[in-house]
Order: structure tokens, then sequence, then C-alpha cells
């Protein structure tokens, strides 16, 4: 996995800011057990080539990829729901 992979599928998960929300996501993940977040220094080392990106983190990505679009669909019915309920009458 390179970084620009890495950037590419933060970015879709958690937007613009991706790398601390990043951290947090693959915590739970973390094949030594699963903790609250990874430290997000550890992140931007991957991004910057600084530090190899572990091998347990591409399917954790794709894992947390996968997942997306039912997520995606879940908050778009709620945002539908809540707009109908906001709009004057």
């Amino acid at each position: 996995m390179t970084p620009d992979t890495l950037a590419a599928a933060g970015e879709l998960l958690a937007g613009a800011e991706w790398q601390t929300a990043l951290a947090r996501m693959l915590g739970p993940l973390h094949p030594q057990g699963a903790r609250e977040s990874l430290d997000v220094s550890l992140v931007r080392k991957w991004v910057r080539q600084e530090r190899a990106i572990p091998a347990w983190v591409q399917p954790a990505l794709a894992k947390l990829l996968a997942e997306q679009p039912a997520k995606l669909a879940k908050q778009a019915r709620k945002c539908e729901a809540l707009a109908k309920r906001l709009a004057p009458c």
C-alpha cells in the first residue's frame, strides 16, 4: 500500500481532516488487540514515508471502505427525514 492510497482511503472515510479520524477507526482493528485509537503521529509518519505502512492496514481499510456505503445510505435516509420535518408546510 502506498501513502497515496492510504490518503485516498482516509479522505473517503473521513473527509479532508482524515488522519486523526483514521487513527481512531484503525484502533479497534489493530491485530495485537483493539484499542481506542492509534497514535495519529504514526499515521502521519506513514503518509510522509517515515515509517512503513504495516501489512494489516490494507485489509483493515478494505473492511472500513466496504462498510461505508451502507453507513452513508443510512445517514442519507436520516438527512431526508430530518429535512422533511424541518421544511415549512
